[in-house]
Parts: structure tokens; sequence; C-alpha cells
């Protein structure tokens, strides 16, 4: 093996011990396991008759986002308040990825109620997030970045795609 190649590996393994969790060590804790505690529901969605409106909110998802997330620290996202109807681009937004208001939101893409960890990469080059140990035998989980639509070999692609036809 060649010094470029053991640097390599003694890299990679550096960054597996850094992730690894003791034995027996629960996965970190859902930074969005707040949204789903009993009655949480009301700080974001509305509510007519006593039944919640999944798809109406009473403060804009974004503002709920931004309260934890900073928006200089999102790195790559898509643009939000984008109403598809006045688009340049070829899009058709399907019901699985919901508006806000008739617009895109963060929503749209990211669902903050799923899973935070998966064992399923989101995109290719993803690295391992944590490593658990559990009865002797290692468990890689990913952050699954909240996001509706990804797939372990095409990435992203599948989310962008479902509204951009000509992507």
């Amino acid at each position: 093996m060649t010094a470029a190649g053991r640097g390599f590996l003694v890299l990679i393994l550096v960054a597996l011990a850094l992730t690894q969790l003791p034995a027996g060590s629960p996965l970190p804790p859902n930074p969005h396991l707040p949204m789903s505690a009993s009655g949480a529901c009301a700080g974001c969605h509305a509510y007519y008759g006593g039944t919640l409106d999944p798809r109406e909110f009473v403060v804009a998802i974004p503002e709920k986002c931004w309260v934890c997330h900073s928006k200089k620290d999102l790195g790559r996202s898509h643009p939000i308040g984008v109403d598809p109807n006045h688009s340049t681009a070829q899009v058709e937004i399907p019901a699985d990825l919901p508006l806000e208001d008739g617009k895109v939101s963060c929503g749209t893409c990211h669902n903050p109620h799923m899973a935070f960890l998966s064992e399923t990469r989101t995109f290719p080059a993803q690295e391992v997030s944590f490593l658990q140990v559990e009865a002797g035998k290692n468990i890689a989980w990913y952050k699954t970045f909240f996001l509706r639509k990804s797939d372990p070999d095409k990435g992203f692609e599948p989310l962008c795609r479902a509204c951009h036809t000509d992507y």
C-alpha cells in the first residue's frame, strides 16, 4: 500500500472513531423531537373545530425553521417563496411535496416529522454520521436531512426531478 493510501485509510479510521458510539449507547436524539411532543402541533399547524389541518400553518414555516437554522448556514438550498405558477422553469409540484400558501417553502422538500437517522445513505458520497455497536455488530447511521425524497445512488435527483421535469 502506498503512503497516500495508508494516509487515506488512517483518515477514514479516525473519522469512524470520532463518530463511533460506545457499545450499547443510544443514538443521538432527533433534534426535531420536540415538534412531536404532545400539544406541539398547535405551534405550527392550524386547527378548525378541533381538527388539525396539516397543510395550513399559524406561523410561516421558514420563520419556524430559522429559530434553529441560520439562513447563512443552510448551505446550498432551493429558494423559498417561489410561486411555481409564475416560474420560468418547467415545473409541476406533486401532491406529496406540499406548498405553503401556494409557494415553495422549507417543508416542500423537508419533512421535520420524519426520522433524523437512517441506515440508508441520502446521497452517494455521504459519510457515516454515527457508528453504533450493538451485539458486536457495527451499524452505520446517516443523517436523512429530513428530505422527502432521496436515493442512495442518485442522491437528491428524485427530489429535484419530482418538480423539475426539464432538470
